[in-house]
């Protein structure tokens, strides 16, 4: 970053304001301020009077005006680098869910992504009581993408895997990765993104967890933004650290 210089004018100087009187027996003043240092050249001033006194406070005081321009500038150049500039084109893509399975693998998919996987559709109850069809994929043909396991291999020690499902309002709930298995349940949890032949609504969807059978929708996790296979071990490593 280049240096930023300020100069109080001396007495007599051109642009010299006459009726500043504080500045009417001070000379030369120079601020550098460089990196992270500041300088005050006090090589040609005199602190003999109360006015020269008063012209080096006003230096200083401009001083800490640059550097809080500084300081701004510093931070919207960090918040650019992280992608954090405050432009809508850099806000999150509401119509992207994300998998990721037990392997690390992950995957990002728009509606019209899951629109080309095999459609399942199911009947079930609303929050009203009301019979409602919704259409989507099941969540563990997603999972199976994502390198998780299943069918015969979902024994031992892959049972300790567990699935996290995260809205876009922070909300969470959690699976049992076997509640999504048809080798363990005939109950087939999907990933809906129609709701009686109609996209979601803006606050339910783009895409919504549906459980087919509860009594409560407490899992029926609306404005899904991710789907998370974990293994439970780690969560047992990191409390007994």
């Amino acid at each position: 970053m280049l240096p930023m210089y300020v100069t109080i004018l001396p007495c007599g100087s051109e642009g010299y304001s006459s009726d500043k009187r504080h500045l009417s027996r001070c000379r030369s003043q120079t601020a550098v301020c460089q990196s992270s240092q500041i300088v005050i050249d006090k090589g040609s001033a005199s602190a003999n009077s109360r006015d020269d006194e008063d012209c080096v406070a006003g230096a200083k005081g401009v001083i800490r005006m640059w550097n809080q321009v500084r300081l701004v500038v510093l931070l919207m150049a960090a918040l650019t680098a992280f992608g954090i500039d405050g432009h809508a084109g850099d806000e999150p893509n509401l119509n992207v869910v994300s998998i990721q399975g037990t392997t690390g693998k992950s995957q990002q998919l728009t509606i019209d992504e899951l629109r080309k996987r095999p459609r399942t559709e199911i009947q079930a109850m609303d929050r009203k009581g009301q019979p409602v069809k919704y259409a989507g994929v099941a969540v563990m043909e997603l999972l199976k993408e994502a390198g998780t396991a299943h069918g015969e291999s979902l024994r031992g020690e892959c049972l300790r895997a567990f699935v996290t499902v995260d809205a876009r309002d922070d909300y969470r709930a959690v699976f049992a990765l076997a509640e999504f298995d048809a080798d363990f349940t005939d109950r087939v949890i999907i990933l809906a993104y129609e709701k009686d032949g109609q996209p979601l609504d803006e606050k339910t969807g783009p895409f919504q967890i549906i459980v087919p059978g509860e009594k409560k929708h407490a899992r029926w996790v609306r404005m899904v933004k991710e789907i998370r296979v974990l293994d439970s071990r780690w969560i047992k490593e990191v409390m007994n650290e």
